[in-house]
């Protein structure tokens, strides 16, 4: 199966084996585990992930990076507040569309993913083309570019509008244009254009990553004022992983320092149900089949 998965009202998508609920993060998803299986069964999908008790008062192992407090200039550090100035000095930043961020924008993809340290490998540019002109007839998708003097690509951004939230979902920059200081100019502008102009809720650039560091999100915390809004994480296995899982967790911290992609990629699933085992079973009474139909 691919594509999409519609229960309850809800649409589910494989994301990397694992089906995930398309929701922002405030938006609560609560499910029996008969109705995991189910939802599993009816996939391709190894296991489930979800996540409830978004912005909790208690601090937890898991979180999303927003911010939702004022994005005007003056809150801002004076060292911050001149970098800001600095880039929108040096770069030109607005919105764009997906049209022109898959015919420009892989070359600055490429650049910014061989900084990255992940196993991870990039797409190839036939994918990163048709996947972002796919989303240009979706109006949830929304997309911003920086450009340099000579008019360059050099950063972009490919954000998603849920439910009175933003989701920074992509961002990219070359990173041998980070002296003219776009970071700072395209978080100011998009913070001030999502949160002030059309009114949003908060913006989030993600949750906690647990496959790879990244220094992003603790520059958006130290730099802009974002937040750890801390949550609740959810994972139900599938029949042919679950009991892997449970065999091997007792050696998570050997996975993860094992040589090979496979073995740190298992380390990492290994590293995920350390951090669900951390929060309480929610004890959710099984759905009810006739109301709760699955559409493919």
């Amino acid at each position: 199966m691919t594509g999409k998965i519609v229960y309850r009202g809800i649409e589910w998508k494989i994301y990397q084996n694992t089906l995930v609920p398309d929701l922002a993060p405030h938006e609560e998803c609560l499910i029996s585990p008969k109705e995991c299986g189910k939802l599993l069964s009816s996939s391709r999908a190894l296991l489930m992930r979800w996540t409830t008790h978004f912005d909790c008062p208690n601090q937890t192992d898991f979180w999303f990076v927003i911010k939702d407090n004022s994005p005007s200039l003056e809150e801002l550090s004076t060292n911050t507040r001149s970098k800001v100035r600095r880039g929108l000095k040096r770069c030109r930043v607005g919105p764009s569309n997906a049209e022109t961020i898959a015919r420009q924008g892989y070359e600055v993809y490429q650049k910014a993913f061989a900084e990255y340290s992940t196993n991870a490998k990039p797409v190839g540019r036939e994918l990163f083309h048709s996947t972002l002109t796919d989303l240009s007839d979706d109006p949830s998708w929304e997309f911003w570019e920086v450009r340099n003097a000579k008019g360059d690509l050099i950063a972009y951004s490919q954000n998603r509008i849920q439910n009175f939230s933003c989701n920074y979902s992509t961002i990219k920059f070359d990173p041998q244009q980070m002296r003219l200081y776009p970071s700072y100019a395209l978080f100011h502008e998009m913070n001030k254009y999502y949160l002030l102009e059309r009114g949003c809720r908060y913006v989030n650039d993600g949750a906690r990553s647990i496959s790879h560091s990244t220094n992003i999100q603790q520059f958006l915390i130290e730099k802009f004022k974002f937040r750890k809004a801390f949550a609740h994480l959810h994972v139900h296995y599938g029949d042919m992983i679950g009991p892997l899982i449970r065999i091997t967790y007792p050696f998570r911290s050997v996975f993860l320092n094992l040589p090979g992609t496979m073995s740190q990629k298992w380390g990492v699933l290994l590293r995920q149900e350390e951090i669900r085992r951390s929060f309480p079973a929610i004890p959710v009474p099984d759905g009810d089949n006739s109301q709760g139909r699955i559409s493919l």
